[in-house]
């Protein structure tokens, strides 16, 4: 179950999508490292990336790093990979150049991921601050909460925002599949997070 705009039924994501600040674009990012090398009179740069420790994140990061030093010349990628709790500690104090991090949902609005960027939010380990972002969350949570219309544009209207100032750059989405055999009747799936309830399951 995803968030809808309750005129037209098109997904949120949809709708909070900027052209040009997730998509994959080689050309692109090389002619934005070149300029970077420019700038900064190297040619040889180095980066971090600081992460948990656990397989999931290392292997992405893993993956991440091989991506930029094999197609941007001269560019050394480390991984600081440590206990969550560690990770957390540094980020929040702005001790990291590039941080990988995943955030699970808990219910299918938009308000709940994008609150993390808010300028008060103890989750805001990046410390993004914007002030025109902070406005538009504002309206959705305060004047605008109880028209679903108004408070649905205020939060795309966020998002574009935030992905703009690439306050955050989604990289993907995770799933998962379930296959249940069909002599098992009575299982009730949350329809947002798809967790199954056995409470009143039963064989056929």
């Amino acid at each position: 179950m995803k968030a809808k705009n309750p005129k037209t039924g098109a997904d949120f994501v949809d709708d909070a999508t900027v052209n040009g600040t997730v998509s994959y674009d080689l050309a692109k990012a090389r002619t934005a490292y070149r300029q970077a090398q420019q700038q900064l009179h190297q040619k040889q740069l180095t980066l971090s990336i600081t992460c948990g420790d656990d397989d999931a994140s290392h292997q992405i990061a893993e993956f991440i790093q091989g991506q930029l030093t094999s197609h941007l010349p001269g560019l050394k990628v480390n991984i600081k990979a440590m206990p969550f709790t560690a990770m957390l500690g540094k980020v929040s104090k702005g001790d990291y150049q590039l941080n990988l991090t995943s955030w699970a949902m808990d219910f299918a609005d938009p308000s709940q991921s994008l609150t993390i960027l808010t300028s008060d939010s103890n989750s805001n380990m990046g410390h993004y601050q914007s002030k025109s972002y902070d406005r538009a969350m504002q309206a959705a949570e305060g004047t605008d909460a109880l028209n679903a219309t108004k408070r649905y544009q205020d939060l795309v209207q966020a998002g574009k925002i935030a992905l703009n100032d690439q306050a955050v750059t989604p990289l993907y989405e995770g799933r998962s599949s379930i296959l249940v055999k069909s002599h098992l009747q009575g299982v009730v799936y949350n329809n947002f997070s798809g967790a199954a309830n056995y409470r009143t399951a039963y064989v056929k």
